[in-house]
Formats: structure tokens, C-alpha cells, sequence
């Protein structure tokens, strides 16, 4: 195809592309007024509008973009990293979804603005170049924003990808369009992805080779590793000392059938087992409550713990997790612990969080969305995949018949954590030494 037509047909996709995310904003207008009126704050930044109290001081910063809570979990590293070899350094963080506005409060520090990202709409984003003309722009995993990238780069805006992720079906969709995001993956400066299959596809949807560096994964620096203690939890919870606790993280539709199946054959065997299930969302938890009902198991919701107390959880069996950000404190309460979304087919959460406690981690088949963090720890041994409740009972029967085999595999989660840390300080010094810091 002619260089000529190539650059036509980019110029066609970058008008539909803005067509489409234009009508869109005007058909949901009136919701954005309404959200505008009531949380004007936070709107603000969606349309690009900024005040003055934004721009303090700040010359030149750094910009930082997570998309939600797992992404913002990514950052603390980075700051500390950037801050300790440029500390007069200003720092602006942006985040797609208000949970990840809340988690960037309650856990970051050293930034100077935090605001919520603005529509891709070439009006907003231009609004927010021209006020704060950022040096360079980080963005997580697989946040590509055509009008983003390419007006950073009319500001001569650095854009770095760091912790790149691309799975099999995200590179087949944008393959669709390639020779458009041929073009948008060009205005990257560099790409740090996580392994050999992530840069194979990057540069599959155009990315240039030569800025593809293969780093490793983040999530694994951001995992503190916790040894808590567990009586204290337990007591906390008003969980038996003698439990064995099984906590199952995240879990989505179709998964809650198959772990309480599972937990009612394990119960038989061993009386003492205790269940924690932690659905990913809110709007489920109800229904989760009415399936525990339905198939006839005695459960305390963690909202109602304190007005429930006359009846102890161990005498249930079950905690159902009706609360949100307690998931960390959960695991540091596990002997072992199910990964939710994959046992269906939606990518499979991050393993890496259950595993900072030192524990064996169970995750099912479809983990494409942490596929490298899975075979890790699989290949370590404190990884197992089950298929399906014969499984979890097996695996489950397995850890709590031979104690030492549990705490071994425990022990080698922590020691996967260990061997992959250090990708902050190397994205760092290889953006410093091309000079793009």
C-alpha cells in the first residue's frame, strides 16, 4: 500500500475514531452535567477543566496514568524511584475509575495533583497538555489513547509504556486495525513489558522492536511481603483458633457454585475447615448471600460481624466478604487461597496477592490476564491449578493432611516475590541513561 494512501486511510480512522467518542459525549451529555453538578471536583478533570489550584507551582512534570486500583498499585515503586534521583520533581497521576482515585489517596504520596482522566476527545486532552505541558507520560499495561499519544507527542511529550501487557485476543482486535494503530504505537518512546510473548505481540500491532525492552512484571515489586500474626486476626474475625482457613479472593459468577461445592465435601473430611469468600463486586453481593441461602449453608456477612457476635463464624463455617478493601487483611488470615475469574474464562485476578502472605495459591485454567505471574509460580511449585471442585477438594485435602507441604510451597511463594523485584529501579535507570528522564 502506497505511503500515500496508508497515510489517508490514518487520517480517515483518526476522524472516525473522534466521530464516534464525540457522539458518544454528546448522547451522554446530560448524565455528564448532571455528575458535572454533583461532583464538580472530580468532573472537572473528565472534560479537560482545570483551576488554578491544579497548577501551584508545577513546571514540567512527570505524568502518571493508572487505570484502576490494580494499576495505581503499580506506582508507589516509581514515585520513590523518581523522586530519589530527582527529588525538586513534580508529579501528576491520573486514574481511570473513582475506586482507583480512592486507592491513589489512601496509598500514594510525593505527587502533586491527582485527578481523574479525561475523555480521549482531542478538546479535553489538548485542554490538559496546554495547562500542565507534562515532560513525559507513563502509562500502565495496555492504556492506548490515540488522541493521548499522538497529541502528546505535538508537545513533545516523552510517552513510556511500563508493566505492557498484551493478551491473545487484545492483539487480534487491534491487529483489525493495524495499519492505524501502526501509527499510534510509532508516537511510543518506549515499551517495558512484562515477558518474551507480550513484546512479540506489541510489536505485532506495530510497535517499533528497537523500544520494546522486556523488564519483568511490577506487580511483583508491589507486593510487600506480610507476615502477620494470624491469632490476632483470627480474634478479630471471631474465627477459631484451631481453623484452617480457606479464602476465596475475587470470585465472580459461576465461581461461588464451585468452590461451595467443593467446601461442602472438604467440610466432611475436615471439620474444622473455615471458608472466606470474597466476591470481586459489590452489586453481587447480595446475590452471593441468597446463593449461600439457597444451598443451605450457615454464614455471617462481615457487615453485620459486630451485630451478629453471639454467633461465633466458626460455628458457621462461612464469611461471606460484603466489604470493601479488607481483601489484604483476608489473605494474611489464609492457609491457602483461590484466585477468582478463572475458573471462568475472564482472565484470572492477580496471584501475586494472596502469595505475599506466604501461602499455596490455587488459580483455574484461564489466567491470560496473569499469565506469567501463574506459570511462575506453578513452575515454584506454590502455584496450582485446579479445573474444577474435584480438584480444590484434592488439592485442599493434600495441604491440610501434610503441613510441611503447605508451608514449603508457602515458603516458595515468597521466594518468587523475592527473585522478580528490582523492575522499578531498572525502568528508571534505562530511561535515565537514553536521557528521556
Amino acid at each position: 500500500m502506497p505511503n500515500e494512501v496508508r497515510h489517508i486511510l490514518v487520517l480517515c480512522m483518526y476522524f472516525l475514531y473522534n466521530l464516534l467518542i464525540t457522539l458518544g459525549f454528546i448522547l451522554t451529555s446530560p448524565y455528564l452535567f448532571l455528575q458535572l453538578l454533583i461532583h464538580p471536583a472530580e468532573w472537572c478533570g473528565r472534560l479537560g477543566l482545570y483551576s488554578l489550584k491544579h497548577k501551584r507551582d508545577i513546571k514540567n512534570p512527570v505524568w502518571l496514568h493508572a487505570a484502576s486500583v490494580g494499576e495505581v498499585g503499580m506506582l508507589p515503586p516509581l514515585i520513590f524511584q523518581i523522586k530519589k534521583l530527582y527529588p525538586p520533581q513534580k508529579i501528576i497521576i491520573s486514574t481511570m475509575t473513582f475506586t482507583g482515585q480512592k486507592k491513589a489517596k489512601e496509598t500514594l504520596m510525593d505527587y502533586d495533583v491527582l485527578f481523574l482522566f479525561p475523555l480521549d476527545l482531542p478538546w479535553a486532552i489538548g485542554r490538559l497538555f496546554s495547562f500542565f505541558r507534562p515532560k513525559i507520560l507513563f502509562l500502565a499495561e495496555t492504556e492506548i489513547w490515540p488522541n493521548l499519544i499522538r497529541i502528546a507527542k505535538h508537545y513533545s511529550c516523552k510517552v513510556v509504556l511500563i508493566n505492557g501487557h498484551l493478551s491473545d485476543r487484545s492483539c487480534s482486535s487491534y491487529k483489525r486495525f493495524g495499519f492505524f494503530f501502526r501509527k499510534v504505537m510509532k508516537n511510543f518512546d518506549f515499551l517495558f513489558v512484562q515477558t518474551e510473548k507480550d513484546a512479540k505481540r506489541f510489536e505485532c500491532i506495530g510497535a517499533e522492536p528497537e523500544k520494546i525492552k522486556v523488564v519483568g512484571n511490577l506487580k511483583y515489586e508491589t507486593m510487600p511481603i506480610e507476615m502477620r500474626d494470624k491469632s490476632s486476626l483470627k480474634n478479630q474475625f471471631s474465627i477459631a483458633e484451631e481453623a484452617k482457613i480457606f479464602v476465596a479472593g475475587c470470585t465472580r459468577s459461576g465461581e461461588e457454585e464451585i468452590i461451595l461445592q467443593a467446601f461442602q465435601m472438604l467440610k466432611e473430611k475436615f471439620p474444622f475447615l473455615f471458608l472466606i469468600l470474597a466476591p470481586r463486586h459489590p452489586e453481587r453481593f447480595n446475590e452471593v448471600s441468597s446463593l449461600l441461602k439457597q444451598k443451605g449453608f450457615q454464614f455471617l456477612r462481615q457487615s453485620r460481624l459486630n451485630a451478629e457476635c453471639g454467633m461465633r463464624n466458626a460455628e458457621c463455617g462461612i464469611l461471606l466478604l460484603d466489604s470493601i478493601g479488607e481483601l489484604a487483611s483476608v489473605y494474611a488470615l489464609a492457609d491457602f487461597a483461590f484466585v477468582g475469574a478463572s475458573l471462568v474464562p475472564l482472565g484470572g485476578h492477580n496471584p501475586l496477592e494472596p502469595a505475599a502472605y506466604g501461602i499455596p495459591v490455587l488459580f483455574g485454567p484461564y489466567m491470560d490476564n496473569n499469565q506469567d505471574a501463574a506459570n511462575q509460580l506453578k513452575t515454584s511449585g506454590s502455584g496450582i491449578e485446579v479445573k474444577n471442585s474435584e480438584d480444590i477438594v484434592s488439592v485442599i485435602s493434600l495441604l491440610i493432611s501434610n503441613k510441611e507441604e503447605c508451608q514449603e510451597r508457602g515458603k516458595a511463594s515468597l521466594r518468587v516475590l523475592e527473585e522478580n523485584r528490582g523492575v522499578t529501579r531498572r525502568i528508571v535507570q534505562l530511561l535515565t541513561d537514553k536521557r528521556l528522564l
